[in-house]
């Protein structure tokens, strides 16, 4: 059932190599360490984008503050290595073009924590688990740990169709997504890419976009022109890095965070603070960080999952507030869960492989390719 397909390794190396409207105006920023962080507010109070730098702006001179008030991660120290400075480099490349995007809330469309959740057996780093509605890799931090407070993923934006043979007259619907929290509580910020299809007399329509959320909040979309509903370049075959941040943590949680979402294929990128409350959250501890795709909660109901065909990622790395690093595949002292997600009549229904220590393989089954 879980067999991994012969042009896997070739896939994966050629991946590798991949490598405004006005707001009220006390909208407070969020905690941002950095004396002026170049910044403007978007369309919903709280959450300001950052700027496009300006083109004398250099990343590999530019000192830690300056990079953090632009919104661009610190440059890895030189005893990570070459490879994280590739990475880095990429993910700071002036060539993806910043712009300021606005939010529209989907009322009714919500990427919830991991429900009926079970574990299973431990087998070498990981313990099996089962969830109606994810299926990725979650860590959970040991008793006593610092808490997670930065995860990131880079995948390629599936293709979707409903299940062979089938056109159900609906729309199915998955998110890919990374997150910090949800898989031992309901606290969750998150961000990702949805695909979902729509098929009736035969037709197919797809809808791809990005979106955060902070949950109790439902999704929100991250549009170019909410107004018009007019969405970023973005289509499956797109290669994404998408890193998520919970930063002033204080007193065990953290209630502000900021995010960072680039569509290298495309060539735009854009990067947020925002606080909790701006999004619609509440808060997030870092218990948890995880690497998921899910069938979408829709109008109080779980959707059916499209078949997706294959979902690549590489990069999956989460990091806690003392800068410790952790991969799917090199836990520490956290639980890894491999989960797989189950259908309605309790079946596999998309489960994950892992590839060294961060790269995952998401693949549907069951129902979904039924």
């Amino acid at each position: 059932m879980k067999k991994l397909p012969l042009s896997i390794l070739a896939i994966y190396g050629l991946l590798a190599s991949v490598c405004m409207q006005a707001q009220n105006a006390v909208s407070p920023l969020p905690p941002v360490h950095a004396a002026t962080p170049h910044v403007v507010p978007t369309n919903v109070p709280g959450v300001y984008a950052f700027t496009q730098p300006p083109a004398s702006f250099n990343p590999r001179t530019a000192t830690k503050e300056e990079l953090e008030s632009w919104g661009y991660p610190a440059r890895p120290d030189v005893s990570e290595g070459p490879e994280a400075l590739a990475r880095w480099l990429e993910e700071v490349n002036p060539v993806l073009k910043r712009s300021v995007p606005q939010l529209m809330t989907r009322s009714n469309t919500y990427n919830r924590q991991a429900l009926n959740f079970k574990a299973g057996a431990t087998s070498l780093k990981a313990t099996a688990a089962t969830s109606s509605n994810w299926s990725g890799y979650a860590l959970v931090a040991a008793g006593g740990a610092a808490p997670y407070n930065k995860v990131t993923g880079r995948w390629i934006v599936p293709a979707v169709k409903q299940a062979p043979g089938t056109c159900s007259g609906g729309w199915d619907y998955s998110s890919e997504w990374v997150g910090i929290d949800g898989a031992s509580n309901s606290d969750l910020l998150q961000a990702g890419s949805q695909a979902n299809v729509y098929c009736d007399i035969g037709q197919n329509i797809t809808e791809y976009f990005p979106w955060i959320e902070w949950l109790p909040a439902a999704e929100m979309v991250i549009y170019k022109n909410a107004s018009t509903e007019a969405l970023y370049p973005f289509a499956p075959g797109d290669y994404l890095i998408v890193t998520v941040t919970a930063t002033n943590f204080s007193g065990g949680a953290s209630t502000s965070g900021t995010l960072s979402f680039s569509d290298v294929t495309q060539g735009w990128a854009v990067a947020l603070t925002f606080t909790a409350s701006s999004l619609g959250g509440s808060q997030v501890v870092g218990q948890d960080v995880e690497w998921i795709v899910e069938r979408t909660e829709v109008n109080g109901s779980l959707a059916t999952l499209p078949d997706y065909v294959a979902d690549p990622w590489i990069y999956a790395q989460g990091w806690d507030t003392n800068n410790v690093l952790y991969d799917p595949g090199a836990p520490g002292t956290a639980t890894d869960y491999k989960i797989t997600m189950l259908d309605n009549s309790s079946n596999p229904e998309s489960y994950v492989l892992l590839a060294g220590a961060n790269g995952l393989w998401f693949y549907p089954e069951g129902s979904a390719v039924q």
